[in-house]
């Protein structure tokens, strides 16, 4: 009798709990009514509007009877199996939904149903409490009664977001295969039925293999659950389906740069922000966006129209996008490929400055190298000896730029690089990672956002799309405040700009030398046995960082032959400069106080000293706190000693240093032979003479070679046991 009136009291209580929570929740007729329309709207950096239909097409909407069975079958199969049978609440799937929740923590489950996603995106928060939810499921019986079946799947079917800008059905229909939504083939309704679940992961342009995975899923759900037929499922599942949507909107890349930023920003998904009734105040600059999109649609970049072009124009000042666009077939803000050269500065020559181990004039030895099993190769597979890291980065060279990463270290490397944005794998972790070879790799837009780093003196800060963001009263609901950090030291961000002034006028974007002023630039080139598949162009000048991709679908398909950074994406950056500066005046990066100039005496030079004399003709910049002494000459002199212990083989030591390479030599009667060479050696080196015969007499002498300077030791001779 206690335990039967304690239950009455627990359900009376939570009965009461229920009314006081729920109490005043209504459905908004108005926001029913206006399920299908998007309420948010987005502005350029003038404050004009700008008009959604541009982008995703003609905003459309479908009535129920115009669509097919079958596409109705594909989104109830995959999202609420039970619609026609349940009130509004499926209590069969909240139990399942409880059970795997239990069974498997790590993969949460809901048990919302169609009608209880049409509360939540046009009536609820996004928040995940237990009000809300009750709220939600209240909201949902009230509209089971007001509405038919057909005219909530109706509502759902026309609100909902479909990825890259497509609210509705009707409009992702047009968007993706250029065709009505009440002509879709049951492979095709199952597509778009598969994109809902996550619009940014399952993306038919971006991720085709991923949404296809999830679209045979739904097939396999349909014939399930006797939607179609097994020969209907096997014709589906072997269906091609083609994406039309190329070329359809440019400002694509944009728009869904700012409904991503939007939707973080207001903590809502992107279903729940088409109902937002808020204003996205952006960056979007029209005049340099129309410029990109006139470059693209010419197809003059691209050598052939089957490579895909990206291009991003980022403002200095404000740290912002102010335009993005593409020929569309990657979603490049979460596409993720090899960086190829373009990776050098942030990751090896950045952190070398830094360290002190290196500055622009150093010297590194451009030559066929292993390190270890890994044999790296030069592009042109042509080497130049000594040269100074700025020619290096100029030249774009490998081999360079893998022993300066060695040199530095790896772990400190990537912490550096961390802090301008790039991310790595765990298996981040060999030399490779110096040119490119990430195992992941990297976007369009975190690179950008690194080099833009280096031209705001140092400045980190990641880019935005967004500025601001108002309710329908205009009372601000988000202000961006701009926060900077100091990930580089200025010194070293004026020692890069320098270098990459340099490969613009000499380097590999020397056709930047035609634009008539001073940039800073880098290219990148991504290569397999079949041909390149990614060509970049980085290029930066104080108020605006440029950044171009032209890449292939597949490895199978690379680009044109003659697509690499040094050409088309140079040639379409120069593009862009030429209309963003056509009426300005470009500004140069000023020199700051800890970077400092430094005479070279031309000898000098050539014996890796520096000398401070009035009447060298010759200067190099340097980190002011990283001013090499006076004079430090490397000596090239030599002296070996030579042990015969009994009945072993002759034993040549010296002293040796790392820039030097030392060639040792025997000679016996008239005969004089190199034995051996050795290099990047820094300490006492004893080398043992195993070829030598006993009985013979031999003469040893070392050649010590650096740069053009040539130095015998003493010669020692010797009777061998």
């Amino acid at each position: 009798m206690v335990c039967f009136l304690m239950t009455i009291c627990l359900s009376l209580g939570l009965v009461t709990y229920i009314f006081a929570i729920t109490a005043g929740t209504s459905l908004d007729q108005q926001k029913i009514e206006l399920a299908s329309a998007s309420s948010f709207q987005i502005f350029d950096n003038q404050n004009n509007g700008i008009n959604i239909s541009d982008i995703s097409g003609k905003n459309a909407y479908v009535i129920f009877d115009e669509l097919k069975p079958h596409t109705i079958d594909a989104f109830v199969s995959v999202e609420d199996k039970r619609f026609f049978n349940h009130k509004g609440i499926d209590y069969i799937r909240i139990l399942g939904a409880i059970k795997n929740n239990i069974l498997n923590p790590d993969k949460k489950q809901g048990g919302s149903t169609i009608t209880q996603q049409v509360i939540k995106n046009t009536q609820l928060s996004s928040e995940k409490t237990i009000s809300r939810k009750l709220k939600e499921i209240k909201l949902a019986r009230q509209l089971e009664k007001q509405y038919s079946k057909q005219q909530i799947l109706e509502m759902y079917l026309n609100s909902i977001y479909f990825g890259n800008g497509c609210y509705g059905i009707e409009n992702a229909s047009r968007y993706y295969f250029d065709k009505s939504s009440s002509d879709l083939s049951i492979a095709e309704s199952a597509l778009l039925a598969s994109t809902i679940n996550a619009p940014s992961v399952y993306d038919p342009v971006s991720n085709q293999e991923k949404t296809n995975q999830r679209k045979d899923l739904i097939l396999s759900l349909m014939l399930k659950n006797n939607k179609i037929s097994q020969t209907e499922f096997q014709e589906s599942s072997q269906e091609i389906i083609k994406i039309e949507k190329a070329n359809k909107s440019y400002k694509n890349q944009y728009y869904k740069g700012v409904i991503a930023e939007a939707c973080k920003i207001l903590k809502v998904t992107e279903n729940q922000l088409r109902h937002k009734d808020v204003k996205l105040y952006t960056y979007y600059n029209p005049e340099i966006q129309a410029k990109l999109e006139e470059l693209i649609v010419s197809q003059n970049y691209t050598a052939d129209n089957q490579a895909k072009l990206g291009s991003i124009v980022l403002d200095n000042q404000t740290k912002a996008v102010v335009a993005f666009a593409s020929n569309g077939s990657l979603d490049l803000l979460n596409t993720y490929r090899q960086p190829g050269s373009l990776i050098k500065p942030i990751l090896v020559y950045a952190p070398a400055f830094e360290s002190g181990k290196y500055s622009p004039s150093s010297f590194v030895l451009d030559e066929q190298t292993c390190f270890g099993a890994y044999c790296p190769e030069n592009a042109s597979q042509k080497y130049h000896g000594m040269v100074t890291v700025k020619d290096a980065i100029a030249k774009s060279l490998n081999i360079p730029a893998v022993k300066v990463f060695e040199d530095v270290g790896i772990s400190q490397s990537k912490n550096f690089a961390s802090s301008l944005g790039i991310k790595f794998d765990n298996q981040d972790n060999n030399l490779a990672l110096s040119l490119g070879g990430f195992t992941k790799g990297t976007t369009l837009k975190q690179l950008c956002d690194a080099y833009m780093c280096f031209a705001n003196n140092g400045q980190f800060c990641q880019s935005c799309f967004i500025e601001k963001i108002v309710d329908n009263n205009d009372q601000i609901k988000y202000q961006r405040q701009i926060f900077t950090r100091q990930a580089v030291k200025e010194s070293v961000a004026f020692l890069i700009n320098d270098c990459l002034a340099e490969v613009s006028k000499t380097g590999t974007a020397k056709r930047m030398n035609s634009l008539g002023f001073s940039v800073c630039a880098k290219t990148g080139t991504v290569g397999t046995k079949s041909g390149n598949t990614d060509a970049y162009n980085v290029v930066y000048t104080p108020e605006h960082t440029v950044c171009c991709w032209i890449g292939s679908n597949t490895i199978s398909a690379p680009l044109a032959t003659n697509i690499s950074g040094a050409t088309y994406p140079t040639i379409f950056n120069m593009s862009v400069l030429q209309s963003i500066y056509k009426n300005k005046t470009v500004s140069t990066f000023s020199q700051p106080q800890s970077v400092v100039k430094v005479g070279l005496n031309e000898q000098a030079l050539k014996e890796y000293s520096l000398e401070k004399d009035d009447s060298s003709s010759v200067f190099a910049l340097f980190d002011s706190r990283f001013i090499p002494k006076e004079t430090q000459r490397t000596k090239v002199d030599i002296e070996i000693s030579i042990n015969n212990f009994e009945n072993s083989k002759p034993i040549i030591c010296f002293d040796a240093k790392r820039d030097v390479t030392y060639q040792i030599f025997r000679q016996n009667n008239s005969s004089t032979e190199l034995i051996t060479e050795i290099k990047f050696v820094e300490d006492q080196v004893c080398f043992t003479d195993d070829s030598a015969q006993s009985g013979e007499i031999y003469e040893y002498f070392v050649v010590a070679k650096h740069k053009s300077i040539e130095k015998e030791s003493n010669r020692i001779k010797l009777l061998c046991n």
